[in-house]
């Protein structure tokens, strides 16, 4: 894929949406490899070209967002994923609508990022709208819902809400 940039480059110059989406999947190549440094940078390269673009109300340019949130967190800089789900979360809701099944998603990483600073409140209202949009989809996907019922009873627990962290 590195090539394919290369040669992407030189054919359609630095600000091509097809060098956006080829960079967006390298960059998801070097996360599954951890390599996060890469991977920051090929993902934040593809989100510049899509706001060059005038693309970043889109919600492919959501998805990168997130992507970029996600690769932020998996290395602990929290800010940095907060700052990119809240984009994805805006755009998302825009595009797709408020009830959309993706702000689920993106609430429950953005909650998860607030989790970890240890931002319990903020975690929980992300936890709360998400669960609310998730009891509206047919599809419900019981896998993802498990670790946010987690984190809110630790939630709870911590303020010593007994009651609601069973």
């Amino acid at each position: 894929l590195e090539e394919a940039a290369v040669i992407l480059r030189s054919f359609l110059g630095n600000d091509d949406v097809d060098l956006a989406r080829n960079l967006a999947r390298t960059g998801h190549i070097y996360h599954k490899n951890n390599d996060h440094e890469n991977a920051v940078a090929c993902v934040k390269e593809a989100v510049r070209i899509m706001r060059v673009n005038c693309r970043s109300q889109e919600y492919t340019f959501a998805k990168l967002c997130r992507r970029l949130g996600n690769i932020y967190a998996s290395i602990n800089d929290y800010d940095n994923a907060v700052k990119n789900y809240e984009e994805a979360l805006n755009i998302q809701q825009q595009t797709l609508g408020k009830e959309h099944i993706e702000n689920f998603h993106t609430l429950r990483r953005l909650g998860n990022a607030h989790f970890l600073q240890n931002k319990f409140q903020l975690a929980l209202s992300c936890y709360v709208e998400g669960l609310r949009i998730w009891r509206q989809d047919a599809n419900h996907n019981r896998s993802k819902l498990a670790p946010v019922m987690r984190n809110m009873g630790f939630i709870f627990f911590t303020q010593k809400k007994y009651d609601f962290s069973l």
